[in-house]
């Protein structure tokens, strides 16, 4: 009897239970569908979600440097060829008055597209912009480079390089344009030749002969690229020195010089200057020492020959010397240049010294 009397009282409760049951089973369900079909739409990988623990205002602010943050990738520099329309590539005489200058300047034009390879290389406007995506180096951190800089009053560079040419001078320059032009190949990081060696390039394709040290530039894009191989020697005989200061990109006179490449058995040097856009963005680059240069004026770059050697040159180069320099450096015959006179010679298809 007691066994009876238990087994209707178990199938009275299942009575009771079961559509609890079968309703705690139903929302399970129903829950699990629909986190199944709500779409991802944040297009976050799942690592940006993970942020740290909070903290107390006791124990300060939340620390913003160990959030991973995700941007867009930035396309990569293109190179190609202009053989289809050359024209689209090279100068115009509108942006001169000279008549010195307008009255060969299709002869110019000639000459200096004969110099070059024929390939382009396209460097694109993010690439210049300030705010980059973070490169794959683990011990480089933007906001503490910045933080860091703003504490430099001193220059970490001198401003010039003070030595002086001697007849050994050329052989070692063209050594150290070598030996950057193998390392930045390496590590694909874009510039062009600026300042002397574009003065150089435009006479006669060579160094001129009172460089005594080599001037390029690049994107603040590059320069992130650069600053990974900070204090690194290269081949036994390079090194690379980044100003920590790099990362500010107003105009600075303690610190316009945001790298320098050192060929350390000879001394001479590569001065990198960076190129950003500032001052609200539009359509111009500038670097720390006040220089300014209009995007499409240095793109596309042309690749060229400087002294035999292959490097990257602006479209415009007789325009942006000519902003740089005035127009006459494109005719005159006679330059000075740190109190030595220097006049061409067009039998020699050089400069010479008046000594």
């Amino acid at each position: 009897m007691a066994l009876r009397g238990q087994s209707k009282l178990s199938r009275h409760a299942v009575r009771l239970i079961a559509p609890g049951i079968l309703l705690l089973i139903g929302s399970l369900v129903f829950a699990c569908l629909v986190t199944v079909t709500i779409p991802r739409s944040t297009g976050i990988d799942d690592d940006a979600l993970r942020f740290p623990d909070p903290v107390d205002s006791a124990r300060g602010p939340l620390n913003t440097a160990s959030l991973i943050i995700v941007r867009p990738q930035i396309p990569d520099t293109e190179v190609g060829q202009y053989h289809v329309d050359p024209s689209k590539f090279s100068e115009q005489p509108a942006a001169f008055t000279s008549t010195q200058i307008l009255d060969n300047f299709e002869a110019t034009n000639i000459r200096l597209a004969s110099q070059d390879s024929g390939q382009i290389k396209e460097i694109p406007t993010s690439h210049f912009n300030l705010d980059q995506p973070p490169l794959h180096d683990p011990q480089f951190k933007p906001m503490q480079a910045i933080l860091f800089a703003r504490k430099i009053t001193r220059p970490y560079f001198s401003v010039h390089h003070h030595q002086e040419p001697n007849p050994t001078t050329p052989e070692h320059i063209k050594s150290l344009l070598k030996g950057w032009c193998a390392f930045t190949e390496t590590h694909k990081i874009h510039w062009w030749i600026a300042h002397d060696q574009l003065v150089g390039w435009f006479w006669n394709a060579r160094l001129p002969p009172w460089s005594t040290y080599l001037s390029v530039q690049m994107s603040v894009r590059q320069l992130l690229k650069l600053q990974q191989h900070n204090g690194t020697l290269i081949a036994g005989r390079f090194r690379v020195y980044v100003n920590p200061a790099f990362m500010i990109r107003a105009h600075d006179t303690a610190n316009p010089i945001d790298a320098r490449f050192f060929d350390i058995l000879t001394g001479y040097m590569i001065e990198v200057e960076g190129m950003s856009i500032v001052h609200g963005g539009g359509a111009r680059v500038h670097s720390k020492d006040g220089t300014s240069h209009a995007l499409d004026d240095l793109m596309p770059l042309h690749e060229t020959y400087l002294d035999g050697v292959m490097v990257w040159r602006p479209r415009a180069a007789m325009k942006i010397l000519a902003e740089a320099y005035g127009e006459e450096i494109l005719y005159e015959t006679k330059q000075r240049v740190a109190v030595v006179d220097y006049e061409w010679s067009s039998e020699k298809n050089a400069w010479v010294t008046n000594d």
